[in-house]
C-alpha cells in the first residue's frame, strides 16, 4: 500500500506495532532505493526519539525542527518556508497534530515524495484546533491500514485488553489484577493520599523516570498536577543540607527533582523529562541548573530560563501523549466530571507497559464510559473548540460552522461553540447541559455580521438569545470591524471586545 500511494496512513491502538512496522518499511525502502532521502518526524521530542529506538533509523526530528518553525509568546509560528527535501517522509503520533501544523506540513511536501502518516485516532485530539488524523481517515480517500493486535504488553495483558474495553465504552467489563488495579477512595483528599503512597512504593524499586502520575487537571483540586507535585517533592525529595536548591517564583527546584521542559528550544523539546543533577550558585556568573534528560543529554538553565521547567512527578494526561512508562497512576474522581471522557482515560491507560493503578471512585469510571470522546462532535450537533478555556473563564462564543469555530478558538485562545445552522434550535437547547458541565455561564453570540442584518434570519438569532436567557445564561453580542465578514477573519491579529 505505502509503496504504491503518494499518501497513506497506518493506524492502530497502543502496542499494536505501528512503529515496529516502520522498521520493516524502512528496511525495504533502503534496499529498493539505497540513495533515497528519508525523513522521520513526530510532534514531540520524546516521540521522535522513540522512532529512532523502534526503527533503528539513525535520526528523527520534531516536526517543528524539520519545518524550521518556532512559536512566539502568542503561539504564532515563525520562520520556515523551505520544502521538505526527502523522498520518503514518515510522521508518527499524527493524532497530536493540529490543523495549523498540519497545514505547514502538507504545504512543504513536494510532488513525488512518498508521505506516510502513523497514529492512533482514538487517543486525545490535538490541544490546538482540529482533529486532523480523524478527519483524514473519515474522508475515505487515503489508503489506510489498521493494526489491531497488541504487542507492547505480554499476551493477555489486562492493560491492553482494558484499553480496548475503555475505548469501546464498556465500563462494566474491566478486568482487574496485579497489572491493572482499582484502589477505591471516597473523597479527593483520600485519593491524593493513596496516589502519593502508591507512587512512593513504586519508585523504591523502579527508575523515577519510569513511574508517572497522570491527572486530568493541571491545577484544580487535591488530585491536580500542581498539588500532587508539591506533595511528592516533600515526600521523596525534601530539603536536605546535602542538596542544593533554587527558588524561581513560588517554585523550589532541588537537586534530584524530576522536571519537564515546557517550551521548544534548540537543545531540548517541549515535553522532555529529566532529572536535576546539579545546581551551581555563583554570584558573578549567575545560578545554573543542569538537567540530565532520559537520553543522557545534559542541558544547562540560567535562573531566568527556569520558567521553562516544571516539576514532573505528575503531569497532565495531555502532556503524556507520545510517551511510555512502566507504571502509570491515574486519579479518577467525580469532581473531574467535565474532563472524564473515554479517550482521556484510554490515552492515560495506554501509556503503561507493566502496571496501571486507578485511584478514586467507581462512579467516575462509569461516567467516563458513558460520555463521548474529547474532540468528537457532540451528540446534540454542537461542536466545542478549545473547551478547556471555558473552564477558566466561564464564557464561550457561539458561531456557525465547525471550521470557523476552530480557527477563531486558535487565534483567541477562547472557547467557541459551533451550531450546524442558525435555525437549529434543538442543537442549542440540547447542548446546554454540556455547557454547564464546562462551567459556562456567559454566551457571546459571534455570528457573521451581515447575517444579523438579514431579515430572514434575524428572528433565528432572537430565538437563540431567548433560549439562552430562559435557561439562565448571560448573553452578549459581539461586533467587530465591518471590513471582516467572519469572527475568524477578524481575530487574525485583532481582539474581541464585547458590547
Amino acid at each position: 500500500m505505502w509503496a504504491k500511494s503518494p499518501l497513506s496512513i497506518i493506524t492502530g491502538g497502543p502496542g499494536t506495532g505501528k512503529t515496529t512496522t516502520l522498521r520493516v518499511i524502512l528496511d525495504i525502502y533502503k534496499r529498493v532505493r539505497p540513495k533515497g532521502e528519508i525523513l522521520l518526524a513526530a510532534p514531540t521530542g520524546r516521540a521522535s526519539r522513540r522512532m529512532v529506538e523502534s526503527t533503528g533509523h539513525p535520526a528523527a526530528s520534531t516536526l517543528h525542527s524539520a519545518l524550521g518553525l518556532f512559536a512566539d509568546e502568542e503561539d504564532r509560528y515563525l520562520g520556515g518556508s523551505q520544502p521538505l527535501e526527502a523522498d520518503l517522509v514518515i510522521v508518527d503520533e499524527v493524532s497530536m497534530i493540529d490543523m495549523r501544523l498540519a497545514a505547514e506540513l502538507f504545504r512543504r511536501v513536494e510532488a513525488g515524495t512518498q508521505f506516510l502518516l502513523v497514529g492512533d485516532p482514538d487517543q486525545l485530539p490535538s490541544v490546538g484546533p482540529g482533529n486532523v488524523l480523524r478527519e483524514l481517515l473519515r474522508c475515505g480517500l487515503i489508503p489506510t491500514v489498521h493494526l489491531d493486535i497488541a504487542y507492547r504488553q505480554k499476551n493477555a495483558s489486562r492493560i491492553a485488553l482494558n484499553a480496548h474495553t475503555i475505548n469501546e465504552g464498556d465500563k462494566d467489563s474491566l478486568a482487574y489484577g496485579e497489572d491493572f488495579r482499582f484502589l477505591p477512595a471516597e473523597q479527593a483528599d483520600e485519593a491524593a493520599q493513596i496516589v502519593l503512597a502508591v507512587y512512593q512504593e513504586a519508585v523504591t524499586y523502579q527508575n523515577l523516570l519510569e513511574v508517572q502520575i497522570l491527572a486530568p487537571f493541571r491545577s484544580r483540586g487535591e488530585c491536580s498536577v500542581k498539588r500532587l507535585n508539591e506533595e511528592i517533592q516533600k515526600r521523596i525529595n525534601p530539603p536536605d543540607p546535602c542538596k542544593k536548591e533554587l527558588k524561581y517564583g513560588a517554585q523550589v527546584f532541588r537537586e534530584l527533582d524530576k522536571v519537564i521542559q515546557t517550551k521548544n528550544r534548540e537543545a531540548v523539546s517541549n515535553g522532555d523529562v529529566g532529572l536535576i543533577v546539579s545546581i551551581t550558585q555563583d554570584e558573578e556568573e549567575g545560578d545554573t541548573v543542569r538537567v540530565l534528560f532520559s537520553d543522557e543529554r545534559a542541558v544547562d538553565y540560567s535562573a531566568e530560563e527556569l520558567s521553562q521547567l516544571e516539576l514532573a512527578y505528575a503531569t497532565t494526561i495531555h502532556k503524556s501523549q507520545g510517551s511510555e512508562y512502566h507504571t502509570v497512576i491515574i486519579p479518577i474522581l467525580k469532581d473531574q466530571y467535565i474532563m472524564l471522557r473515554r479517550n482521556l482515560l484510554y490515552t492515560a491507560v495506554s501509556r503503561a507497559k507493566q502496571q496501571v493503578s486507578l485511584v478514586g471512585q467507581k462512579q467516575a469510571l462509569w461516567i467516563t464510559g458513558a460520555k463521548q470522546k474529547l474532540g468528537a462532535p457532540h451528540a446534540c450537533g454542537l461542536h466545542f473548540a478549545r473547551p478547556q478555556a471555558a473552564c477558566q473563564t466561564g464564557a464561550a462564543y457561539l458561531t456557525e460552522g465547525i471550521m470557523k469555530a476552530d480557527i477563531a478558538a486558535w487565534f483567541s485562545h477562547r472557547c467557541f461553540l459551533a451550531v450546524p445552522g442558525v435555525s437549529h434550535y434543538s442543537a442549542v437547547r440540547n447542548a446546554l447541559p454540556a455547557c454547564r458541565e464546562l462551567g459556562i455561564h456567559t454566551v457571546l453570540m459571534a455570528f457573521d455580521m451581515d447575517m444579523y442584518e438579514n431579515p430572514a434570519v434575524a428572528n433565528c438569532f432572537q430565538t437563540i438569545r431567548g433560549i439562552l436567557l430562559e435557561e439562565g445564561f448571560q448573553v452578549k453580542q459581539i461586533t467587530w470591524d465591518r471590513a471582516f465578514k467572519g469572527i475568524d477573519d477578524y481575530l487574525k491579529g485583532q481582539i474581541i471586545r464585547p458590547n
